[in-house]
Formats: structure tokens, sequence, C-alpha cells
């Protein structure tokens, strides 16, 4: 037993070694593929930042060069690419971004190849245009967004790794403490063990002869059984003890013969069955026999015999005398047995207590051993994990190599440690980068003038290291011949370990260990040792990859952040100092300005758009040259802005006469000279304000304002926002659609009267809102805010509904008057509306002839030819057509010329001006007479007094509407009107 625990202690001191060494391994290969994932990632980053520099490069000069370091850039990104495939195809998550990665980077290089052709092709203009169309910011921004969440996966690998093998190391130092105590506890277990298995022999010893003392004095005050015959050989008489014996009473075999009470067979093996009591012989007192009781108890007992009053040689009667020996006879078998045993017992423990004797001196020898390996094991893993440590903790590669050499001499306790990087001179000079336990630091090291070249000093652990790319190894120093020249510079110290620090490809030098025990490095310290060295190596290609990242991180930022083309920040660093500024402005109001370059666009068209570069470049140096320390930034295209943090409307104004004063000064074009006009809108934001969007919105309304003005700058008032009651219209459209909903809408009418005959002719149909808090709703209020929130189509489809219905009553009860209904430009939009028109027509069964439909000049000329082709299908079905509002849109002659309506409305604003306007009227008379040539008749809408009346009737207007006729009514009304306006 004691064997198997010491073997199974060995056991598991061999396995903790094995486990730390092959979780170390395991962790170096894991560094190593997340360091190649993140070296790949990097590459692979710079690459695609050097295809799109060359591409764009060559599009804006056509230099070919650019293509040959665009194509060598593309080719090392697949070699990287491919790479990165390898190490990432294993974990799904990578795969899947690989993957995705691989086919934004195929469309960009078709992009890139498509502005190559564009570029040869038709110049650099086109290739800027189709640059603008392109998806390369969407793809971009995609490409190193994929990158990223690359690099974070491969870096929160990395950093779980760490955490678990730290949290390996720690439960490994842990187990190695507990099997030394365990080893310790069982070995004094085991003396203790033996120690008591001697004394319970001795005292097992003791304890049978007292047994088999108290056995005899219990055997000797044992009563006996006594049964007596008489001479016929019946029973006459037992005592309590033979009837237990027999297992009969005395009642019930009184007078029986005693074979008949008492069944005997002999302990012979050889005799069988039951003893005949007649023919048997009283044997020795010590014979044992046994006693078979009818409920098939067997005892063992001893038999005497005498006789009773012997008369002339016959007795009169027996008296037989028997002992219960089973017990006896039990307990002497058992002895017997216990006595064997324990003779082989003691046999057995003798053997064993030598053997474990033998065992125990193997075990403190072997322990001695694995003591001191589990030592040197301990502190290389110290080593290792406080050089985990360090590479986490430091900052800059000095810094990491300065912290590997203190955790090996502080935390390993090794005599000293240096870091050697080899030099490619012609002297092949190792030099000394960082040191922990040599007295006088790197300045004494400096007079050793190591190499790593093959001659006498460059013998070294360092040197051998740095050649054969292996560890190298020697036991004692102060013997070694190689090793004569540093003797004085040892310090001490014998035993040196030298590994070779591999970053790539290339090895750039050696970590050396020293110890001041000869032959200190065991087989399994030198692993740990190595792969300490190998985290050192990768800690250092990891930082100088960090280096590079940064660098890429700077330039990433820098695209960001700044307007590629002038240098000036951009719009998102703009809008980030606003909220800056609404943060820290919470009491006090600042100052914006917007700057809109004019004719911009007639540059690039006129020029191409590097002059229009220059253009750019040459307002913006112009801007930052009066911002006076003011935050200035290119928003879009031609839009710069301003921030003045401090300042009100009157400083905003000084700035923009410097600028005015600086744009005098034309900007050089190469041969040409450019003079930059601009328009500016300022804003005076109020304290409290907390969107930035709502300051862009209001910076971009003033620069409007200016521009529609023509004035150079203009201020942002409050009236100049039509949408500042923003609230109110969001709730009145929650309502018009529930109205719509609810049948809130409804359709009034208002009359059309012939100037000639003064006969009514028709009516118009206009929609109105019963709201249920505000009462009626203006239509000029809820029809363009229907248009502007996508409800304009179902009104336009509850008005020609209606409208039918209302043509159909009037058609019933003999009203024979045209409905005019009101066409949207949404509706002009809708190819099917002269379909729906017909099958209105049809379901209602209303005559072409009574329903017109009227629409404006701007709805007509947003699409006009769209337009044109849905008005002729509704001419050809029947229905008579009206433009609307005429001369207050943007339409030509030959479009009203080619337009298939019937009459032409003339705008209520001419008809109300032309009493005390001379223009108003001639536009008026122009109007009607160009109208009448063109085979047209004329409305005039908004006819409100007598006066207009009799003015539109001498110039020959066709038909009149307005209040001075009557004003919009209910359906209803409209009947009683007609009826009391043909009685007059």
């Amino acid at each position: 037993m004691a064997f198997a625990g010491a073997f199974l202690v060995a056991c598991g001191l061999c396995f903790l070694v094995w486990k730390v060494t092959a979780d170390a391994s395991r962790a170096s290969l894991q560094l190593a593929h997340t360091h190649s994932v993140i070296s790949a990632l990097a590459q692979i980053r710079a690459d695609t930042l050097q295809v799109e520099l060359t591409t764009q490069s060559f599009r804006t000069s056509g230099d070919e060069r650019f293509l040959a370091e665009r194509d060598r850039a593309m080719v090392e990104r697949e070699t990287s690419l491919k790479a990165l495939w390898e190490l990432v195809e294993p974990f799904k998550v990578q795969r899947e971004h690989w993957q995705e990665l691989r086919l934004l980077i195929d469309e960009r290089m078709i992009l890139s190849r498509r502005i190559e052709q564009i570029r040869r092709a038709e110049g650099a203009q086109a290739a800027a245009a189709f640059v603008s169309s392109a998806p390369l910011r969407q793809t971009r921004e995609r490409t190193y967004a994929l990158l990223g969440e690359m690099e974070s996966h491969e870096d929160d690998r990395l950093e779980s790794l760490v955490m678990d093998q730290r949290r390996i190391r720690q439960m490994m130092g842990s187990l190695v403490l507990l099997v030394a105590a365990l080893l310790g506890a069982f070995l004094l277990f085991t003396y203790r063990f033996i120690r008591k298995q001697l004394l319970a022999a001795d005292v097992a010893r003791q304890a049978l002869v007292g047994s088999e003392r108290r056995l005899a004095l219990t055997l000797q005050s044992i009563g006996d059984a006594l049964i007596a015959t008489d001479a016929q050989g019946r029973v006459i008489r037992m005592n309590a003890v033979a009837e237990r014996l027999c297992g009969r009473r005395l009642c019930t075999v009184l007078g029986h013969s005693l074979d008949q009470v008492m069944q005997l067979e002999t302990l012979d093996a050889c005799a069988a069955g039951p003893l005949d009591l007649r023919t048997w012989q009283v044997p020795r007192r010590d014979t044992p026999l046994i006693l078979v009781a009818p409920c098939g108890r067997r005892s063992i007992i001893t038999l005497t015999a005498s006789g009773i009053g012997e008369e002339a040689g016959n007795p009169q009667g027996m008296i037989f005398t028997f002992h219960d020996q089973t017990d006896l006879y039990e307990a002497k078998r058992a002895v017997e047995r216990n006595n064997e045993m324990l003779e082989v017992t003691v046999q057995e423990r003798t053997a064993d207590i030598r053997q474990a004797q033998q065992t125990v001196r193997a075990l403190n020898t072997e322990l001695a051993g694995r003591v001191r390996e589990l030592e040197h094991v301990s502190r290389a893993l110290r080593t290792l994990s406080a050089g985990g440590r360090a590479m986490l903790r430091a900052s800059s590669e000095l810094e990491l190599l300065e912290d590997m050499c203190r955790a090996i001499v502080d935390a390993g306790k090794y005599g000293m440690a240096i870091v050697w990087y080899c030099e490619d001179d012609s002297e092949k000079t190792l030099r000394p980068m960082a040191e922990a336990g040599y007295l006088g630091g790197l300045a004494a090291l400096a007079p050793l003038r190591t190499t790593w070249a093959d001659n006498e000093r460059g013998r070294g652990t360092a040197a051998n290291a740095i050649r054969s790319g292996q560890t190298s190894v020697v036991s004692d120093m102060q013997t070694d011949v190689r090793y004569r020249p540093y003797r004085p510079f040892l310090q001490g110290n014998a035993s040196s370990l030298g590994c070779p620090l591999r970053v790539g490809d290339r090895i750039i030098g050696a970590l050396t260990i020293y110890d001041a025990e000869p032959d200190t490095f065991d087989n399994d310290e030198v692993l740990l040792l190595t792969e300490s060295a190998e985290e050192l190596a990768f800690g250092i290609e990891l930082m100088r990859s960090r280096g590079e990242e940064s660098r890429i991180r700077q330039v990433v930022h820098q695209l960001s952040q700044f307007d590629a083309l002038t240098g000036m920040p951009n719009e998102a660093q703009f809008v980030a100092a606003l909220l800056a500024q609404i943060g820290a402005s919470e009491y006090a109001p600042w100052t914006v300005i917007q700057f809109n370059i004019d004719r911009l666009s007639e540059v690039n068209d006129a020029l191409g758009f590097a002059q229009g570069n220059l253009v750019l470049k040459g307002f913006a140096r112009k801007l930052e040259s009066i911002s006076n320390g003011c935050v200035v930034a290119r928003l879009r295209n031609d839009e710069f802005a301003m921030l003045l943090p401090q300042a009100g409307r009157e400083q905003a104004k000084q700035r923009l006469l410097l600028l005015q004063e600086a744009l005098k000064e034309p900007v050089s074009m190469g041969e040409l000279f450019y003079d930059i006009s601009m328009h500016a809108g300022i804003v005076e934001v109020p304290a409290g304000t907390s969107s930035v969007h709502e300051v862009l919105r209001l910076m971009n309304i003033a620069v409007r304002r200016a521009r529609s003005l023509g004035l150079p700058f203009c201020t942002f008032q409050p009236s100049m926002d039509a949408n500042r009651d923003q609230s109110r219209r969001l709730n009145m459209a929650g309502d018009l659609r529930r109205g719509i909903e609810r049948g809130e809408l409804s359709l009034f009418v208002q009359p059309k009267v012939d100037m000639r005959s003064g006969a009514v002719c028709g009516a118009e149909a206009l929609a109105r809102w019963m709201h249920p808090q505000h009462g009626m709703v203006s239509p000029g209020v809820f029809i363009p805010l229907a248009e502007q929130v996508g409800l304009i189509k179902p009104i336009s489809e509850w008005v020609i509904a209606e409208g039918f219905k209302i043509a159909r009553r009037w058609h019933d009860c003999g009203l024979a008057l045209p409905l005019a209904l009101n066409l949207s430009a949404r509706d002009l939009q809708n190819p099917q509306l002269s379909a729906h028109i017909e099958g209105q027509a049809a379901r209602h069964g209303v005559p072409a002839a009574n329903v017109e439909f009227e629409l404006t000049e701007s709805a007509v000329m947003e699409d006009a030819e769209r337009s044109l082709h849905i008005l002729k299908e509704i001419q050809l079905a029947g229905f008579t057509l009206y433009v609307d509002d005429f001369g207050t849109g943007y339409s030509s002659l030959s479009y009203l010329q080619q337009l298939p309506v019937d009459y032409v409305k003339i705008d209520q604003s001419f008809v109300r001006r032309m009493i005390s306007d001379r223009d108003s009227a001639a536009i008026v008379r122009s109007t009607i007479d160009l109208v009448h040539d063109l085979g047209r008749k004329v409305v005039a809408e908004g006819v409100e007094t007598e006066a207009e009346w009799n003015a539109l009737k001498a110039m020959g207007c066709d038909i009149a509407q307005g209040y001075h006729i009557a004003r919009p009514m209910p359906e209803w009304e409209f009947e009683h009107w007609v009826s009391s306006h043909a009685s007059a």
C-alpha cells in the first residue's frame, strides 16, 4: 500500500511537469497564431489603403506608375489574404469575416479596374463622376470595420489565453505545494500505520491468551445436563439443561425410551446415521458427540453414564450426564484458525515493514531529486508568468526588454539576465539592450566588445544561440575554456543559458540568463525558459507591429476627422465641436456661419474637377486666414462653416467683411485666375439649444435666404423658418389621418357663371375639413400638409369618389351642371389615373360631360411628358380639363399649346390687383387674348367686386367664379341657390 501511494505521488509530479510544459507550449502556439493574424490584418489594411491611394493618384494624374504600384499592392494583399485564410479557417466567426472581406475586396478591385478603364477611355472627369456614384465609401468603411472586428476578435482570444495561462500557473503552483504536503503527510501516515500494526499484533497475542483462560473458566462453570432412565431405558427424569439441549420438555418425553429423546451422531465423518443407544457403549468422557434436537439444532456434547441401585449386577436405571461442548468446540476451532491467520499476518506484516523501509529510503532519495527539479521548474514558471505580465504592461520595446530582465531576476531568482541585439556591421557586434542583476548596469557591459561572429570573442551562449538559432547552455563558465576572456566579468555566475530572439524570419538577438550554481539548468527548465524567450520575441514583434498600427490609425483618424482635399476639419469634427459648444454654453448665446461658394459646379463642368479643387483649396486658405482660432470646417462639396464660441452676430459680420476683403485677391488655377464669390448665413444660436441638427438646419435656411435675395450674407431670423411650428403641424397631420378615416372631410361647391348670359354653367368642388376641436380648417392649411406627409392620395381618391356621387345625385334630380374636381401633382404621377376615373364614372353611371377636372400649372410642369400623356387619356375619355392658377407657374407657351385643356383659369392674385394695378390689368387682358387665340376659354377666379366683374366682362372673359357670385357652400344648399339665381 505504501509503495502504491508513493508511486501515485511520483506519477502526479510527472503529470504536473508534463501539464505545465504542454500548457506553455500550447499558449506559445496560440500567441504565435494571434500575432500572425494581427500581422496579416495590418498588412491587408496597409495594402488596401495603398491600392486606394494609388488608384486615386492614377485617376487624378493618369500616371501609369501608380497602376504598377497598385498591382503590386494587390498581389501582396492577395498573399496576405491567403495566409489569413489558412490562419482563420478553423474558426467559424473569423472564417465568416474573411469570406465577407473577400467579397468586399473583390468588389473594390472591380471598381478600381473600372476606374482605370474609364480614366483611360474617357478621361479624369468621367472617372471622377464614376467615383462619385460608385459605392467606394460604403465598401471602404465596411472593409475597415471587418478588419477591426477580426483584430478585436483576436485580441479577445489573446487576452482570454493570457488569463487562462495565469490561472493555470497559479493552480499548478498550488498543486505543487499540495503534492509536496501530501507526500510528507503520506510518509508520516505510513510510519504511524506500521507502528500501529505492530502494537495491534502484540495486543492481539495478549488478548488471545486471556481469551483462552476465560474460556477454560467458563467451561468449568457450565452446568451439566442430566437424564435418568429406569431399567427398561425409559426416561424418568430430566433437568432444565437437558431439556434445553434435547429440545424437549420432561412432560412430553416421560416414559419414552432414551433413543427417542436423544438423537446422537458421532463426529467421525465415516459414521453414517444416528447412534443406537441400546447397542452403543458409553465412550470416554472427552469423546464428543452430536446431539440433534427436533428443531434441527445440533449440539456437541460429551456423554457419561452410571448405573442406579445395581442389584445382582443389574442396575435399576441409568443416569446419563452430558455437557454442552458446542461453544467450547467452536472456540477451539476459532482459536486454531486465528492462530494460523495471526502467524501468517505477522509474517506478512514483517515482510511489509522491511519492504516499506526500503521504499521510504528510495522515495526520500527520489523526492530530493524531484524537489530540486520542481524548484527549477517553478522558478522557470514564475519567470514565464512574470514575462507574460511584463509583455502586457509594457508600452514600448525598450520597456518590455527591461521588464523582462527584471522579471527573470526578481521572480525567477536567477543571478543575472541580459538581452543582446545583433548588428549587421563588419564586426557583427552584440549590443546589450537591457539587463538586470549586473553590477554597473549597461555601462559596465560596454567594454566587453562581444560579437556574434565565430571567433574567440563569439563563443558565448548568446553568440551560439544567434548563429545556430537554438538554445545554448553552458554548465560551468568558470571551467569552460570558451569563457576565459569573460571570466573577470562573470561576477560569480557559473551556469549560462542563451535563447535566440526570432522576430518574423530573422534572429535579432538573444536572451541570456546566468546563475551562480553550476549545472543548474535541467531539460524542463531549459524548455520553459526557451518559451519565455519566444514570448519575449513575440512581444518585440507585437510592439513593432503596434507602432505600425498606430501610424495607420493616425492616418485613418486624419481621413475620418479632416477633409482630404483642404486638410480642414470635416463635417464630423464640426458636429463634434457643435456638441461640445452646446454642452459648454448652457447660458450664453454663440454664433455659427455657413459659407456656400458660388458657381463651383460651373467651374467643375467647364474646367474639370481638378480646377474646382483648386478653388476649394484657395477658399479654405482664405477662410483659415481670418479664423483667428475659431473652428472652421468643410461640411460638404462647396459648403464651409465657422464656429464663433463667444461672439455675436456683429463679430460674425466683421469676420465676413475680412473674408470678403481676402476674396478680392483671385485664386490661381495654373494660367487662369478665378475670383471667388460666396453667400453666407449667420445664425446666433440662443442659449439652451440642444440639437446639432437644428443648428445646421438654421444655417442652411440663412444661406438659402441670402442666395434668394442676392445678398453676400444674411442673418437668420425666426420668421424665415416656415417649419418653426413643426410640433403643431405633426399633430395636425395625425388629426388629418384620423379625420379621413372618421369621415370628417366634406365637399363644398362654388358656382361658376357665364359672363355673357349670367347663367350658372357649373361648379367647382372644394374639400373642407371640420376639425373636432379647431372647427373648419382651411384647405390652404391641410392640403399642403397632406402633400408633405403623404395623405394627398387618399384625399384625392375620396374627392373623386365623392364628386361622382354628387354628380349622380344632380343627374338624378335633373340638375344638368358639370362639377369640377381638383387633381394634385401626385395624381398626375399615377399611370392608372384615367382608368380609375373611368371606373368611378361607370360605377356611378355618370356621363363624362357631368364631371370636369382642374389641375394647377405647377402640377403639370413637375413631369410635363408624363402629365401630357395622362391628360390626353382623360380627355379621350370625354372629360373636360381646366388649367388652374395660370400665370403663377413656369410653363412655356409651347407647353400650354400642347396641353389638352379646354379652359384656362386666371389666378385670383392678378384679378384682385387689376383694378388698381395697370400691370396686372395688362396681364389679365393679354392672357384672355392669348387663350382665345389658342382656341380655349377663360375662367377668372376670385371675382369679389362688381368692378372686377365689369372689367373682366369688358375684356371678353368667358366665365367668372368668386365671392361676388357666391361663396363655397354645402352641396345640399347649391340646389336651392341655383333655383333662386335662375329666378333672379
